[in-house]
């Protein structure tokens, strides 16, 4: 599976049932989320799993902050 379909497949339509029935699990999954969009975003500089945890966590939210600059000021 690609990341796009993995994307639309899994974190949107999957866990969008996952969030829907438990609320709180919500936060787990953003985060899991973000550093999951981070990796996609380094995958071109290196390989899938050398890159770090932390490190696709910064990317994943460096990455939100240029799409939508209101979260800027929390960084």
């Amino acid at each position: 599976m690609k990341p796009k379909e993995f994307i639309e497949v899994v974190l949107v339509n999957e866990m969008k049932d996952v969030v829907n029935r438990h609320p709180y699990l919500s936060f787990l999954l953003i985060s899991v989320g973000i550093e999951f969009l981070g990796k996609c975003l380094l995958i071109n500089h290196q390989n899938w799993n050398l890159i770090k945890a932390n490190k696709a966590f910064e990317k994943g939210v460096e990455s939100l902050y240029k799409i939508d600059k209101r979260y800027k000021e929390l960084n």
